[in-house]
């Protein structure tokens, strides 16, 4: 009983790390943003970096190590743009109130002639 609880544990684990390892990470995309301003020259499709070299070698294996990450989730620095807030519908201008029908006015009382 023991063991069929552990095994069932450990397969809901790897479960969880397989759906994970396919998502890009947002922490290594901003890291990754930081390696291309420092100058990084990217081997990813669409990434430009600064007109700098890198000289540091922990930058440079730090920044291969990020970028190797990106590759294996399909990252492009093309990736689709983002979508353009949509516009605040304006408010609806308030209907006029509707201007009483006039009241007919009473016609005169006519003398009977006799």
């Amino acid at each position: 009983m023991k063991t069929l609880f552990v095994l069932t544990l450990l397969a809901c684990l790897l479960a969880l790390v397989v759906v994970d390892a396919k998502k890009c990470k947002k922490c290594h995309k901003k890291k990754y943003e930081l390696c291309l301003e420092k100058g990084w020259k990217s081997s990813i499709e669409g990434c430009v970096g600064a007109d700098i070299t890198l000289s540091k070698k922990r930058l440079i294996k730090k920044c291969t190590r990020i970028e190797n990450k990106l590759k294996a989730c399909g990252y492009s620095c093309d990736g689709p743009a983002p979508e353009p807030e949509p516009k605040p519908e304006p408010e609806p201008e308030p209907k006029p109130e509707p201007e009483p029908e006039p009241k007919p006015e009473p016609e005169p009382e006519r003398e009977p002639d006799a």
